[in-house]
């Protein structure tokens, strides 16, 4: 929901866009009728290898070009070959 819409007459408000400016009590300014304001936030929580373990180098053409890289076989991130390596 992007808008906090009053439990009476549906008027759609605009939140402010801060868990404590937007929680609370709230008047609506069209019927007047006083309602209660829950902000839920769904977390999401990404992880990364300190240490990174990877695989071979792999040949790849992302963009049309040949890279060489390995990927991490925990998390994935990806690293080039050095161009001076090989």
């Amino acid at each position: 929901m992007d808008t906090i819409d009053c439990p009476k007459c549906e008027h759609q408000h605009t939140p402010v866009g801060s868990h404590e400016e937007d929680s609370g009590e709230m008047e609506c300014e069209v019927c007047g009728f006083k309602f209660e304001v829950l902000v839920e936030y769904d977390p999401s929580y990404y992880t990364s290898c300190v240490e990174h373990e990877y695989g071979p180098y792999e040949t790849r053409a992302p963009r049309g070009e040949l890279i060489e890289c390995r990927f991490c076989i925990h998390c994935q991130k990806c690293e080039l070959r050095p161009e001076n390596s090989q």
